[in-house]
This record gives structure tokens, C-alpha cells and sequence, in this order.
């Protein structure tokens, strides 16, 4: 999965997610080329649907079935 900027330049890939324990790691490449393992913690999860609010909870389960606004 490629995450991108605004004007389209990629600023991380994530190649695979793994469990460990209680965690999740997200093997990332940070601006296409430096490697970086990332550690997903259940607070941090918590933290990040917060962020979403409950008001933008059904666009960001909707969202897994849209298309792309290229």
C-alpha cells in the first residue's frame, strides 16, 4: 500500500503487517528507499479512532469500497 502526498509524490509504502503479542508491526519504506519497522500498540489504535470521531466512523468503513478520486 502507497501512502501519498497531495501532489502525488510517495512518502511511505507499507509492505506487510504482522501481529506480535499484543501489537501489530508495520514494515514501512519512509520516502521510498529507508526501511522502517513500526510498532501499532492497542492505545495508539485507540488514539487514531478517536482522531476519526463517531461522526466520520461510517465514511472510514465506507471508504474501503470506493474508488479512487483520481
Amino acid at each position: 500500500m502507497k501512502i501519498k502526498t497531495p501532489d502525488g509524490a510517495e512518502a511511505m509504502q507499507l509492505d506487510s503487517i504482522e501481529r506480535a503479542g499484543n501489537t501489530f508491526i508495520l514494515k514501512t519504506r519512509v520516502l521510498g528507499a529507508m526501511p522502517m519497522n513500526v510498532v501499532l500498540t492497542p492505545e495508539a489504535m485507540r488514539e487514531g479512532i478517536k482522531m476519526l470521531g463517531w461522526r466520520m466512523l461510517p465514511f472510514a468503513l465506507s471508504f474501503l469500497f470506493r474508488q479512487s478520486g483520481k
